[in-house]
C-alpha cells in the first residue's frame, strides 16, 4: 500500500552533511599535506643544522691543525730545554688563544719544555709533567710511527690528530678534569731533520662552543629538548650536550661514564646507525636513554678543511612532540574545528530539514484538504448542473406541450373566427329575408318555416360555438396551469442559480467563471418569469372576456330561441300579426348581427393574442434550450474542476512522497466522478423529457475549511 523511500528531511540533511564533510575532509587533506610538507622541511632543516655544525667544526679544526705545524718555526733556533723555548711557548699560547698546553718531548718520551702559563696568563702546574714519561702515550707513538692524520689534497699533512680524551697528567696540570684533543708532530731542524716531538693539547671547547650558540637559537624556537652529539669513528660519544638530561644545565658536561664509552649505534639508535654507515639526512628515532621519540638530523663531518678519515659524525636530536608542537597544535585545532563544523552542520541540517519538511508537510496537508473541498464542491456543482440540465429538459418538454396546446387553441380560435364570419353572413341573409318578407308578406308562412329551419341550424351552430368557446376557456385554463408550472420552474431555476452563485463564491478564484454562468442562468430565468407572468395576465384577461362573451351569447341565444319558437308558433296561428312582429324580428336580427360582429372581432383579437403567446412560448423554449446548454457547460466546468482537483491531489501526493519518503497508493485516493460524467468527460446530455424530478440535497461547506489565497499558512511558507 505504501511506496517507501528516503524523505526530504533525510535527503537535505544528507546533502548538507555530505557537503560539509567533503569540504572539511578536502580542507583537512590540504592542511595535513601542507603540514606533512612542513615536517619534511623541518627534517631537512635538522640535516642542514647538522651540516652547519660540521662546517663550524671544520673551521676550528683547520685552524688548530695548521697552528700545530707552525709551532716548529716558533722554537727553531732555540735550545729546546731552555727557558727561551718556554718563553716562546708561552707567547705562542698567548697569541693564538686556542691552545691550552704545548709539550716538547725527546724521542724517549721525556719532557723538554712546556708552556708555564695558560692562555689567560695564569701559571700552570707543569712540575708533574717533567717527571712524567710520555713514551707510552698513543699520540707519542703515532708520531714516532709517522701515523699522520692527513689529507694532502687539502694541504693537511704531517700532523697526528687524536680524538678528545681524558688525560691524567692534564688533569694534574690544570687541577681539574679536562677533555682535550692532542695534535702532535715533529720539530725539525734547519736541515729538515726531526729533533723532537711537539704535542698541542687543545680544550675540546673549540668544538663545543658552537653547540652552545646553536642551543641558544633552539631555545628561542622552543626546541629545549635538543640534544647535540658528536660521535667518533666507532660511533662512541665524544660530545654529549643534553641539557634535558642534566636538569636543564646549559653547560657542556664531561661525564667520563658517558664520553668515550657510550656507543649509540650499538644501543640501537636508528640515526646513529645510519650515520655510522656513512649516511646523512634525517629520521625519526628513539632516544635510548630517555625512551622518547625524537626527530634526528645526522651528517658526516667532512669538507675541505677537515680530514675525512677522522670519521666524526654529527647527531642532532629533538623530541618529536616538541619539534612538531606547532604542527600538532595546528592539526589538533583543525581536527577540533572539523568536529565542530561537522557537528554544527549536522545539527543545523537536521533543524533546517525538519523545519522545512514540517512546513512542506503542512502545505501538503493543506493542499490535500483544499483538494477534498474542491472535489466535493465540483461534484456538487456537477450534480447541480446535471439536475439543472434535467430540469431544463423537463421545462423544455413542458414548453413544447404548451406550444402544442397553444397551436391547437390558435386553430380553434381561427375556426371560431371563421364560424363567426359564417354567422355574420347568415345574419345578413336573415336581414335580407326580413326585407324580402316586407315585400312578399304573402310568402311569410313559408319564410317563417324556413326561419324555423334556419333557427334550428343557428341553434345547433350556436350550441356548437358555445361548446367551442367552453373548450377555449378550458384550453386557456390549462395554459394558465402550464404557466403556473413555468413559474415554478422559473422559481426553481432562480433558486438553483442563487445556490450556484453561493457555491461559486465559496470556490473563490476557481468559481468565478461558473458564477458568471449562474448569473446568466438567473437572468434567463428572470426573463422566463416575466414572459410567463405576461402570458398569465393575458390568459386571465382572455378567460374573462371569453366567459363574458360566452355567457352573453348563451343568454341571447336562449332568448332568441325562445322568441323564435313563440314567433313560429304565433306565426302559424296568427299571421295577421306578422307585419308588426316582423319589425321586431328585423331589429333583433340587427342586434344579433352586431353581436356576431363583436364575436368575430373578439375572435380575431384572441387569435392575435394567441399568436403573441405562441411567439413568447417559442422564445421561452429557446431560453430553455440555452439553459440546458449552460447546464452542460457548467457540467463541463465542474468536470474540469474535478480533473484539476485530481491533478492537485497527485501533486500533493508527490510532494508528500518527496517530504515523507512514502506515498499512499493512488487507488485509495481516486476521485469519484459524478454519475453520467463519462469518467474523463461528461457526455452530451440528450435533449429529452424526464418526468421524474430528482431532489438535490446541498451540503454546506464550512468557510473555515476552504483556504483562501491569503491563508497565513501559505504566506509563512
Amino acid at each position: 500500500m505504501f511506496k517507501t523511500s528516503y524523505g526530504l528531511k533525510v535527503k537535505i540533511a544528507f546533502i548538507c552533511i555530505s557537503i560539509a564533510v567533503i569540504s572539511s575532509v578536502f580542507s583537512l587533506f590540504l592542511i595535513f599535506t601542507g603540514l606533512n610538507d612542513q615536517e619534511d622541511l623541518i627534517k631537512d632543516q635538522l640535516m642542514l643544522i647538522s651540516k652547519s655544525i660540521s662546517n663550524s667544526i671544520q673551521d676550528q679544526f683547520y685552524e688548530r691543525y695548521l697552528g700545530t705545524t707552525a709551532i716548529s718555526g716558533r722554537v727553531n733556533g732555540f735550545k729546546l730545554n731552555s727557558s727561551e723555548a718556554i718563553d716562546q711557548l708561552n707567547k705562542y699560547v698567548d697569541n693564538y688563544q686556542i691552545y691550552e698546553l704545548v709539550l716538547i718531548c725527546d724521542f724517549n718520551g721525556n719532557l723538554l719544555a712546556a708552556n708555564s702559563k695558560d692562555k689567560e696568563g695564569k701559571p700552570l702546574n707543569v712540575e708533574y709533567l717533567y717527571k712524567y714519561n710520555f713514551r707510552s702515550e698513543s699520540w707519542f707513538n703515532a708520531v714516532l710511527q709517522k701515523k699522520w692524520t692527513e689529507d694532502k689534497s687539502k694541504g693537511l699533512e704531517g700532523v697526528h690528530f687524536e680524538d678528545p680524551n681524558f688525560y691524567s697528567y692534564i688533569d694534574e696540570t690544570f687541577k681539574g678534569k679536562k677533555f682535550f684533543n692532542a695534535l702532535s708532530t715533529y720539530i725539525y731542524n734547519a736541515n729538515g731533520q726531526p729533533i723532537a716531538i711537539v704535542a698541542n693539547f687543545v680544550n675540546f671547547e673549540w668544538a663545543e662552543n658552537s653547540l652552545l650558540r646553536l642551543y641558544a637559537d633552539f631555545e628561542r624556537t622552543n626546541w629545549k629538548s635538543a640534544q647535540i652529539n658528536l660521535l667518533d669513528k666507532s660511533g662512541t660519544l665524544i660530545i654529549d650536550y643534553s641539557p634535558v638530561l642534566n636538569n636543564w644545565n646549559k653547560e657542556i658536561l664531561h661525564d667520563d661514564k658517558v664520553l668515550k664509552k657510550l656507543n649509540l649505534a650499538e644501543r640501537g639508535n636508528v640515526a646513529a646507525i645510519a650515520a655510522q654507515k656513512g649516511g646523512e639526512g634525517s629520521t625519526e628515532t628513539l632516544n635510548v636513554r630517555r625512551q622518547v621519540k625524537q626527530l634526528a638530523g645526522f651528517t658526516q663531518v667532512t669538507g675541505k678543511k677537515f680530514v675525512d678519515d677522522i670519521g666524526w659524525k654529527i647527531l642532532l636530536q629533538i623530541d618529536r612532540s616538541e619539534i612538531y608542537s606547532n604542527i600538532n597544535f595546528v592539526k589538533n585545532l583543525f581536527m577540533t574545528l572539523f568536529a565542530i563544523v561537522v557537528t554544527t552542520t549536522i545539527i543545523v541540517s537536521l533543524l533546517f530539514s525538519t523545519r522545512l519538511s514540517k512546513r512542506l508537510l503542512d502545505l501538503t496537508q493543506l493542499l490535500s484538504s483544499s483538494n477534498n473541498v474542491l472535489n466535493r464542491t465540483a461534484q456538487e456543482m456537477a450534480s447541480s448542473s446535471e439536475q439543472l440540465s434535467t430540469s431544463a429538459n423537463e421545462q423544455a418538454a413542458s414548453l413544447q406541450e404548451t406550444v402544442s396546446s397553444l397551436n391547437e387553441i390558435n386553430s380553434m380560435v381561427t375556426k371560431t373566427s371563421d364560424m363567426a364570419n359564417v354567422s355574420k353572413n347568415k345574419s345578413e341573409i336573415s336581414k335580407n329575408t326580413v326585407n324580402s318578407g316586407k315585400i312578399a308578406i304573402d310568402k311569410m308562412l313559408n319564410a317563417i318555416q324556413n326561419i324555423k329551419v334556419s333557427n334550428d341550424a343557428v341553434l345547433n351552430t350556436v350550441n356548437q360555438g358555445n361548446r367551442k368557446i367552453a373548450d377555449i376557456v378550458k384550453v386557456i385554463s390549462e395554459i394558465e396551469n402550464k404557466t403556473k408550472v413555468i413559474n415554478e420552474i422559473v422559481f426553481q431555476t432562480k433558486l438553483l442559480s442563487f445556490n450556484a452563485s453561493v457555491e461559486a463564491a465559496r470556490a473563490g478564484e476557481h468559481g468565478k467563471g461558473f458564477s458568471v454562468v449562474a448569473q446568466e442562468v438567473g437572468n434567463l430565468a428572470q426573463m422566463s418569469g416575466n414572459s410567463a407572468r405576461e402570458i398569465s395576465q393575458m390568459l386571465d384577461s382572455s378567460i374573462s372576456k371569453v366567459k363574458a362573451i360566452s355567457d352573453e351569447i348563451e343568454t341571447e341565444i336562449e332568448k332568441i330561441i325562445h322568441e323564435c319558437k313563440l314567433r313560429v308558433d304565433e306565426g302559424e296561428n296568427v299571421s295577421r300579426d306578422c307585419a308588426d312582429k316582423f319589425e321586431k324580428i328585423l331589429t333583433t336580427s340587427e342586434e344579433i348581427n352586431s353581436l356576431i360582429n363583436d364575436i368575430a372581432s373578439s375572435a380575431k383579437e384572441q387569435a392575435k393574442g394567441l399568436t403573441e403567446i405562441n411567439k413568447s412560448m417559442h422564445e421561452i423554449d429557446g431560453i430553455t434550450h440555452q439553459n440546458a446548454m449552460a447546464a452542460q457547460e457548467t457540467s463541463k466546468a465542474s468536470l474540469a474542476l474535478i480533473k484539476q482537483g485530481q491533478e492537485i491531489h497527485d501533486i500533493s501526493n508527490d510532494l508528500h512522497e518527496i517530504i515523507q519518503g512514502y506515498t499512499i497508493d493512488k487507488v485509495n485516493s481516486k476521485v469519484n466522478y459524478p454519475p453520467n460524467s463519462g469518467g474523463e468527460s461528461f457526455r452530451q446530455s440528450e435533449y429529452k423529457v424526464e418526468h421524474e424530478k430528482k431532489q438535490k440535497k446541498h451540503t454546506p461547506i464550512p468557510e473555515d475549511k476552504v483556504p483562501s489565497a491569503s491563508d497565513p499558512r501559505f504566506e509563512d511558507l
